[in-house]
């Protein structure tokens, strides 16, 4: 049995990307207002969506391939920076860099998406 990879639950998480990615094009495209979603909302969803994809997709490694390995602690720190950023954003406390919920959403996003391109480093 090979215990290096968890295969079973990818086609799920790339299904759960699309909908992030559907979400955050719709969000810079101006569609979800028209939907009656708003940037709050949106920016919820893409929270619940990040934390579903980092327990499901090839991001949840570190158990596999080692508590301490530099691609494990990365994601750690991104991670954080994800979470404390959506503690932000629900509180209502300010942040220099990011002024608005649209501009949380986007940061959100960049967050996710540099941690599912470091994903891509564990050995496979």
């Amino acid at each position: 049995m090979n215990t290096k990879t968890i295969q079973s639950t990818r086609p799920l998480a790339g299904v759960v990307g699309l909908v992030a990615a559907l979400l955050v094009a719709g969000v810079l495209t101006n569609v979800t207002p028209a939907m009656g979603i708003s940037d709050r909302v949106a920016f919820v969803a893409l929270m619940v969506v990040g934390m579903t994809m980092c327990a499901l997709g090839g991001i949840s490694q570190a158990p596999v391939h080692g508590w301490w390995h530099p691609v494990s602690i990365t994601g750690y720190v991104l991670g954080a920076l994800a979470l404390l950023l959506a503690a932000a954003v629900l509180v209502g406390v300010p942040m220099p860099w990011v002024t608005t919920e649209r501009a949380a959403l986007l940061a959100l996003s960049a967050l996710m998406l540099v941690k599912i391109g470091l994903a891509q480093l564990y050995p496979r």
